[in-house]
């Protein structure tokens, strides 16, 4: 099925402008029911999101624990004007997350890991640029081994109208300095580790020009959603897959925002529509994902999509009270499907659409989840 995300961002844009102010915005599209209610069992992990101090500020993270929806938060030290949390990966199987803040003046982020529990924080990399020049927003922590991809050096263009936002893609290892650059053309279009924790999934773009039409072909292998994204563009966007310790890398195919799946068996990508790729770029085939806002976060076992969704049919319409334009923004879900049939359920039923988000899994979800409520404060 084709995706709305596009149309969700064009509404949310709109809407944060001053044409909106003084009257109700337009409520979202919403995904026709009945809810699945056997698919929270399957997805077992922690979904990572940004929380609000007591004061209003984004400087905390909530985990919540899937199955089960047991919540706590993570409190990271506040290093002098470094307060503001904007974007974060985990976790890991260890229970870390990475996490980049923000100072108080939006001129300068840091970027750490901190374990669950709030203990062990480590500053790793600081950049005294706006967050979006110096850190992207991409941010990839490794399922296992602690080591975290990232974007620096960014640089915006808008060749022929097309936005397009380069840097250098970098991994820090936690047993190894300096940081490792692994590409300096990458795409901040996505990021995603293999289960191993030592090939990553990035995006580049590709010049038309250099490449044949064969090439071109089995970039796109059939796809005619990625044949679209493709035709009248001077570059094409290329998903890669690297041996982050040899720098060996291999084209997998057109599209964005990769997402690997936790068997390493297979990669979600987008091509203006979700498409179903194996490890080796073959038997693409496009996968429901109803509601979707193009904005997967994880694929469990090849089957399972964790993701940005729209809200379901009867869910009330809830507002941020947040921002200035974008005060009033509806909020939207974090929900489960399964790509084979369209199954779907909502594992979070209220999220700001403007904030970020992250899904990972533990070695031992049950005995994490009872440590971690035992030694951590509550989610307020």
């Amino acid at each position: 099925m084709q995706r709305v995300g596009r149309l969700i961002v064009a509404i949310i844009a709109t809407c944060s402008t001053v044409a909106c102010l003084g009257r109700e915005r337009p409520p979202l599209p919403v995904v026709s029911g009945p809810e699945a209610k056997d698919l929270l069992a399957a997805a077992r992990g922690y979904v990572v999101m940004s929380s609000r101090t007591t004061d209003g500020w984004m400087s905390e993270l909530a985990l919540t624990a899937v199955p089960s929806l047991a919540a706590h938060v993570i409190r990271p030290p506040q290093n002098g004007s470094y307060k503001f949390v904007r974007l974060f990966s985990g976790p890991d199987d260890r229970g870390r997350v990475a996490y980049i803040q923000e100072n108080g003046w939006g001129d300068s982020a840091q970027l750490s890991i901190i374990d669950a529990d709030g203990r062990n924080n480590e500053v790793i990399a600081t950049e005294n640029r706006r967050l979006d020049q110096a850190l992207g927003e991409h941010l990839a922590l490794a399922p296992v081994g602690g080591a975290i991809a990232f974007m620096s050096k960014v640089k915006k263009s808008w060749p022929n109208g097309e936005y397009i936002s380069t840097a250098t893609l970098t991994v820090w290892f936690p047993d190894r300095k300096p940081v490792a650059v692994i590409a300096i053309d990458a795409n901040d279009e996505g990021i995603s580790w293999f289960p191993d924790g030592a090939h990553l999934a990035y995006v580049t773009r590709v010049q038309r020009h250099v490449l044949t039409d064969s090439s071109t072909i089995q970039l796109t292998r059939g796809t005619p959603e990625c044949e679209g994204e493709a035709t009248g563009q001077e570059t094409i966007p290329v998903i890669y897959i690297v041996d982050v310790a040899s720098g060996a890398r291999r084209a997998l195919h057109a599209g964005t925002h990769p997402v690997v799946s936790t068997d390493g068996a297979s990669v979600l990508l987008e091509c203006g529509s979700a498409i179903l790729v194996d490890n080796a770029g073959r038997n693409p085939r496009p996968v429901p994902v109803p509601g979707d806002l193009q904005r997967p976060l994880a694929l469990l076992d090849g089957h399972l999509v964790v993701y940005w969704g729209l809200p379901t049919e009867g869910a009330p319409v809830v507002r941020s009270p947040y921002g200035s334009f974008g005060a009033g923004t509806q909020l939207v879900t974090i929900k489960v499907a399964d790509i084979a049939t369209g199954r779907f359920q909502t594992i979070i039923p209220l999220i700001d659409p403007r904030e970020n988000a992250s899904f990972g899994q533990l070695r031992d979800t049950v005995g994490v989840t009872r440590e971690l409520h035992s030694s951590a404060p509550a989610l307020h």
